[in-house]
């Protein structure tokens, strides 16, 4: 846990799951029927009646949670996993009857150990929206464990209180004096810009704003983070308005010259693209060689089979990302375009066997809380625990191994990709600041970065899984972009 300038406060750690339920039968719920309810809920926790389970949580957050209940659903929250209710338990978590059943709430947090409760109950806290959930999240924001403190900034965005936006500035001010904790800046930023309609950048600048504006502060409407539990569905974008509202405004105020699209014959970014509503400049390869292209952009090259670029589309690729522009590239760009234009940094190894196959992906070694990995994996334990966040990648044949040199972050990676080929990287990233090769994600000036995708996008199908995780990535990447040229402009 991160020290704290702010004061000494008690250490709220987590939670124990609690789940209130009602008697499917009854007609309406009260905080008495709540033991009742429990014992019904248990028989279709045990029945793994999922329907069932979520009618009777639905009907307890409608009445609201008591405190009796919460202490006799701890034991039966870790059963609940597998039946894919964690929205309706969060929500009835979230709905406490009475100031006792808040308090019992905010009280479990904090003597929880397991990182699933604890996440369960950031969120279920701050979907109260209560004020006095402000002193519960405060802590948990700038926890040691990156999920639980995503959680918690997310939880804190949702309440409507200038405390929020108090302790918000303290955890960013005390993030950025710590190594390693980029990805929790940027969702403690997140929930300060959701919270104020704001943009600003680091806690000095923010605190300044703010107690020049703190008396007319007037709290943002139910549509911001929060509001309710976030719903599943719809695009990439779509998602990102729900959960990261404040980025979702950046991403609506990108125009097409903001993103150069160059065309290939095997892959067609675009159109995942212009599916999501982004607007970009589409370029043909072999107009490349006289496209005048700015550090401000992000450059998407397609993977194009044969068809290569010039080598003095080489040289201005390289010179783009030492300049502080973006590439994003997949495939065969990995030894057509970037081995030539960085030899220092990749190789190509060889190419995968002729057939198609998928393998099961995840985070690179210690990459779990890389920035441009925000939302990619699911941040949800209660997934992880069941496997049903697992993704796949679909690789193609023929498909360009990578073979990283020092410098390179492999930001995502596959066992079974490397029992195959010899080689599990699937994913990887390096940046450029200065002329130079730099490493992680820092807020240097002029910073270039590259990100380079095994296999193509056309062949990630899934929404919901792989070809999510694609487009997620892509989303982090761009975004990351444009907070670059926020931190260029206050220069």
């Amino acid at each position: 846990m991160l020290g704290s300038s702010h004061g000494a406060r008690a250490r709220w750690g987590a939670g124990v799951l609690l789940v209130a339920l009602v008697l499917v039968s009854a007609p309406a719920i009260v905080a008495a029927d709540a033991t009742e309810a429990v014992k019904e809920l248990q028989k279709a926790v045990k029945a793994k009646n999922a329907d069932q389970a979520r009618s009777i949580l639905e009907k307890i957050a409608s009445a609201g949670i008591d405190e009796k209940a919460l202490g006799r659903l701890i034991g039966l929250a870790p059963k609940c996993a597998g039946l894919d209710i964690y929205d309706d338990l969060a929500k009835a978590l979230g709905s406490p009857a009475d100031d006792a059943a808040f308090a019992a709430l905010t009280k479990a947090f904090s003597r929880e150990k397991k990182q699933p409760i604890r996440f369960l109950l950031a969120d279920a806290i701050g979907q109260t929206r209560r004020e006095e959930a402000v002193d519960a999240l405060a802590e948990a924001l700038t926890d040691k464990d990156d999920i639980v403190a995503s959680a918690a900034a997310r939880a804190m965005a949702r309440i409507p209180s200038p405390l929020a936006i108090d302790e918000l500035i303290n955890a960013l001010g005390d993030l950025e004096k710590a190594k390693g904790r980029r990805r929790q800046m940027l969702e403690v930023l997140a929930a300060i810009r959701n919270l104020t309609g704001e943009d600003m950048q680091d806690a000095v600048d923010w605190r300044n704003w703010w107690d020049g504006n703190r008396d007319s502060w007037k709290a943002p409407g139910e549509a911001s983070e929060g509001g309710d539990a976030p719903k599943k569905g719809g695009t990439v974008v779509d998602r990102l308005k729900r959960e990261r509202p404040s980025e979702f405004h950046t991403i609506s105020g990108l125009t097409k010259d903001d993103i150069v699209v160059v065309s290939g014959a095997s892959d067609k970014v675009q159109d995942v693209l212009k599916a999501i509503d982004i607007p970009y400049t589409y370029v043909r390869r072999d107009a490349f060689d006289g496209l005048e292209l700015d550090p401000k952009q992000v450059l998407i090259l397609n993977c194009a089979g044969n068809e290569k670029l010039s080598e003095e589309g080489i040289a201005k690729i390289r010179k783009f990302v030492h300049e502080g522009g973006y590439v994003f590239s997949s495939d065969w760009e990995l030894r057509n375009t970037l081995v030539k234009a960085f030899p220092e940094m990749l190789e190509f190894s060889k190419e995968s066997p002729r057939e198609d196959f998928k393998v099961e992906i995840g985070p690179g070694v210690k990459q779990s809380g890389h920035p441009l990995l925000r939302d990619v994996f699911t941040n949800n334990p209660w997934e992880t625990m069941t496997g049903s966040g697992t993704l796949t990648w679909e690789i193609a044949g023929r498909s360009h191994i990578i073979r990283i040199k020092k410098g390179v972050t492999v930001l995502i990676r596959s066992p079974q990709l490397h029992e195959k080929t010899g080689n599990g990287d699937v994913a990887i990233t390096f940046q450029v600041t200065g002329g130079r090769i730099a490493t992680g994600i820092a807020p240097a000036r002029q910073i270039g970065a590259v990100l380079h995708v095994l296999s193509h996008f056309e062949k990630q199908k899934n929404p919901e899984g792989d070809g999510f995780a694609l487009q997620q990535l892509l989303l982090n990447y761009i975004l990351e972009k444009q907070e670059g040229r926020r931190r260029e402009m206050r220069k």
